[in-house]
């Protein structure tokens, strides 16, 4: 933008700031949770362990997250919407990103769906 002779740098805009998050490599990971049947699916451009300490955290949750499987991804957003499209049958609830699914399905049925978006 240039006013009076001085030119100002945007920064990034929030849509920016979102397709930038939306195409980000990362991680897609598999969290098991004694006290919580099936597992939880989900995506971080963080360290995974991080993140599992981060979902244990919270009142309420009992037990602790722990990093099942990871897998570093391209775009990893689209990955995990594709995931969980895929799994829709043994999501626990539409809003929650938990399946009722055991470890060893769950592994084996991201591995395929993500085949192609390795890094």
């Amino acid at each position: 933008m240039c006013l009076g002779g001085f030119i100002f740098k945007h920064k990034n805009t929030k849509a920016q700031r979102k397709i930038k998050r939306d195409m980000s490599n990362g991680y897609i990971y598999i969290l098991t949770n004694p006290s919580i049947r099936g597992v939880k699916i989900g995506f971080t451009t963080r360290a995974t362990k991080k993140r599992a300490m981060e979902l244990s955290k919270p009142t309420g949750v009992p037990g602790r997250y722990s990093v099942a499987y990871e897998k570093y991804v391209n775009n990893c957003k689209k990955v995990e919407k594709l995931i969980h499209k895929n799994l829709l049958k043994y999501r626990t609830d539409p809003r929650k990103e938990h399946f009722d699914i055991d470890l060893d399905h769950a592994k084996r049925e991201v591995d395929r769906i993500i085949s192609q978006y390795i890094v």
